[in-house]
Order: C-alpha cells, then sequence, then structure tokens
C-alpha cells in the first residue's frame, strides 16, 4: 500500500492530506473529509485505518486535513474554506484517478460540513457517486413529542454521544441547519448518488438522525433506494470491535463499488 502526502492548492490556502493509493475494483475513489480542528488522522485514527482497509478493498482515497487542523493554515471563515478545500480536494483525487467517481466521507461532527461541501462539489459538476455518513452527529431538534417511541421501535436512542466537538467550531458549524439535513437527500439524488449512513445504538446514536431516517419521507426513500443503512447496535466510537470494523469496511466497499 502506497500512501504520498499531497499540497493541495485552493483559492483560499493551501490544504494537506494523504493520498492512500490502491489496486482498483470499481470506477470509484474515496475523498474522506475531517471536521474543522480534526486532523486527516481522525479521532482514535479512524480516517486512517478506513483509508488503509478500504484500499485493500479496492477503493483509493484522498484524506484531508481541514481547516484549522493539522497542517492546515488558521482560518477564520470555516464553512467558505471548507467547501474551497473540499472542492479543491476532489479534484486532486479525479487528477490520480480520472475516470472515477468521488464518494465523500465524514465521521461524526463531519457529517454536517460533507453535507455542505456536498452543494459545492455539485455546482463545480464533479462526478459523484455516494455520501456516506458515519455515526454522524446532526443538530437538530426532533419533532416526535414521545421520542422514545422511535427509540424503542428502531433500538436506538435519543441520547447524545458525549463526543466533544473538535475546536474550530463555531455554534453555526456544530450544529447545522434542520433545512441542510431535510433537503439532503433531494441534493444528493439531484447528482444520482447513493446515501449511505452508518448508525451506533444502544444508546449513543442522536435521536434526530433516527427521527430523519425513519420519520422523513425523502430520508426513507434516500436511504432504501441505495440500501444505505447500516446499524452497529454496540459498535464503540472506534468501531474497535473486529466484528463492528469487518462489517462496517465491508458494507461501505460492496455498497460504492455498486
Amino acid at each position: 500500500m502506497i500512501e504520498t502526502p499531497v499540497a493541495i492548492r485552493s483559492a483560499q490556502a493551501t490544504c494537506i492530506g494523504v493520498a492512500t493509493q490502491a489496486v482498483r475494483i470499481a470506477d470509484q475513489a474515496l475523498l474522506i473529509l475531517a471536521a474543522p480542528g480534526e486532523t486527516r488522522t481522525g479521532p482514535a485514527r479512524l480516517y486512517v485505518r478506513l483509508a488503509r482497509e478500504l484500499a485493500s478493498r479496492g477503493l483509493p482515497s484522498l484524506r484531508l486535513d481541514a481547516a484549522d487542523g493539522g497542517d492546515c493554515a488558521p482560518c477564520t471563515t470555516l464553512r467558505r474554506d471548507f467547501d474551497d478545500h473540499a472542492v479543491a480536494a476532489a479534484r486532486h483525487l479525479l487528477a490520480l484517478h480520472p475516470d472515477a467517481r468521488v464518494a465523500v466521507l465524514a465521521v461524526g461532527w463531519g457529517a454536517a460540513g460533507a453535507a455542505r461541501a456536498w452543494a459545492a462539489l455539485a455546482r463545480a459538476e464533479l462526478p459523484l457517486s455516494a455520501l456516506c455518513l458515519i455515526d454522524p452527529v446532526i443538530g437538530m431538534t426532533t419533532a416526535t413529542e414521545k421520542p422514545g417511541w422511535w427509540s424503542r421501535l428502531h433500538a436506538l436512542s435519543f441520547a447524545q454521544t458525549g463526543q466533544a466537538a473538535p475546536s474550530g467550531f463555531d455554534e453555526d458549524e456544530r450544529a447545522g441547519s434542520a433545512a441542510l439535513w431535510h433537503e439532503l437527500p433531494a441534493l444528493v439524488g439531484s447528482t444520482r448518488s447513493k446515501l449511505l449512513v452508518v448508525a451506533r445504538g444502544s444508546a449513543v446514536s442522536h435521536g434526530p438522525l433516527v427521527e430523519l431516517a425513519f420519520g422523513d419521507r425523502r430520508w426513507r426513500k434516500a436511504l432504501h433506494r441505495s440500501q444505505g443503512w447500516l446499524e452497529l447496535a454496540r459498535a464503540d466510537p472506534g468501531f474497535m470491535r473486529p466484528d463492528d470494523w469487518q462489517t462496517l469496511t465491508g458494507w461501505l466497499a460492496t455498497r460504492l463499488s455498486r
């Protein structure tokens, strides 16, 4: 496996990432976006582990330091820089794999930034294939009057994850907006891409995620169409248990390669 550090010049600044090569099995390449304040290694080195495991399954990737994280220069306009870096990184990834389509992956707090960046990637008319959100933190209130009903029905809880937001988040970036999440299936669908979501259960997944996935018609249709819902009911935040890890990476590789 070959991993190469890369410097990517965007309109605002130079961003740093690591490209992981692979003997490709499909016309796919993966862009891994860290949350503002995170590094390209990810919490518990999750991005590194995902990049290497998925490369062994035929999916090359580029994992990117976020604005105000890792080796990227400090900035004051997080959202604009985040989107700008994402577009520049996707173009760099496509230069490495010209015939590929780009799947975007984000974990936890990075989900909101990746969801917003998807719109910028679509405006740039880049070939997109999937938006993958792993254990996403969705900062919106639930509309269900009796939230326990959802958790009992789907074995997921409305409790918070307990994970602190990375440095670099302001309140807007931390939470995201309800409109962003409700409109996301249509935005992903407009690029003929898949929406893939991995949730943890056993009193750790966010209630808003459950409400969207099972209570919002647009989300239900998008997840059904892409076979895009995976629940690992007892998984830890880093997916360290071997069974969970094999299930997660195998599912991602299968869904992205089709």
